[in-house]
């Protein structure tokens, strides 16, 4: 199976951005800002079940994020979720990716910002601490990281970027994808794959795999 594939890089949504800039100042950024005016959803996972959204598991509804370690000192996410008493996921959408960008800037650990939930971000989800596993390293038992685990105990959705199903329309919500490095890339397309259950290929399979396989 061949793939002609090129990754192309563009610009960021907001390549003119400058610190202090609200997000209004751009027509995109204005739209986003507006569609607040209809609403949020809320969703307590203790009474309402929705979906299997998470990246772990979905009883309980877990998410996980990992950091790593700089010269052997955590970072402040780590540090902060282990003061506080709880945290906040909010997923970055296009029209301001800069904005959240100058998060990661290495400020010093006594700078602190209010931030319970980020007012742009369409669809949060407020969190406690479930466990915290620190990562080591095998050859040198060096702490390199920390896996974050965090329950999900609320769920806000903006209204205006939900579908006729319910949930969340990437095409709508805009998400950014970290790509690792400096690199980001915007979620613009999508497929599904149905699951074609074994009673259906079981007896093709035998077929073609006889000769390799014993089912």
């Amino acid at each position: 199976m061949a793939f002609d594939f090129d990754f192309k890089y563009t610009a960021s949504p907001n390549p003119g951005w400058t610190y202090g800039q609200g997000i209004e100042a751009t027509p995109e950024g204005r739209a986003w800002a507006e569609g607040e005016s209809a609403g949020w959803t809320v969703i307590e996972t203790a009474k309402e079940e929705p979906g299997r959204i998470y990246s772990v598991t979905h009883s309980p509804p877990l998410i996980s994020f990992a950091c790593s370690h700089n010269s052997g000192a955590a970072k402040d996410t780590v540090r902060n979720v282990h003061a506080g008493t709880g945290f906040t996921v909010n997923i970055i959408s296009e029209p301001w990716v800069e904005h959240s960008n100058i998060a990661s800037t290495n400020a010093p650990f006594e700078v602190h910002v209010k931030a319970p939930r980020v007012k742009e971000s369409a669809f949060s989800m407020e969190c406690e601490l479930y466990q915290a596993v620190e990562i080591r390293d095998p050859k040198t038992d060096i702490i390199t990281s920390t896996l974050v685990l965090g329950l999900v105990k609320f769920i806000h959705i903006r209204n205006d970027v939900i579908d006729e199903r319910g949930v969340a329309d990437p095409g709508k919500l805009k998400p950014i994808a970290r790509m690792g490095g400096l690199t980001y890339a915007k979620v613009s397309e999508g497929f599904t794959l149905p699951r074609r259950p074994w009673k259906d290929i079981s007896e093709e399979l035998k077929e073609k795999l006889k000769d390799e396989v014993d089912i």
